[in-house]
């Protein structure tokens, strides 16, 4: 889930530069990078927390954690794990 981090993005305005959001489906980590001049359309990675203003949005984080639980949760079903209750050899 960290990963989306180091993900790139494209600014395509100077404006867009004031809030950029990571993470998916929901942002969790915004930064402020108007200090920096950048040209536009600029690649956008993220950049580190002390030279820019960085906000961590606990609400997305936590939306972000819950969708990528519930989705390897379900993906662990289709592909046959079962726990405890799967073909254990046990007597009754």
């Amino acid at each position: 889930m960290l990963l989306q981090l180091l993900l790139p993005i494209t600014l395509q305005s100077r404006g867009e530069m004031r809030s950029v959001g990571k993470g998916f489906p929901v942002n969790f980590v915004r930064q402020d990078i108007t200090a920096i001049d950048f040209t536009v359309p600029h690649l956008y990675r993220f950049s580190s927390p002390w030279e820019n203003p960085t906000e961590l949005l606990w609400f997305g984080l936590i939306i972000d954690f819950t969708t990528f639980y519930f989705c390897a949760l379900f993906l662990l079903y289709l592909l046959g794990w079962r726990g405890r209750e799967g073909n254990g050899g046990g007597t009754a």
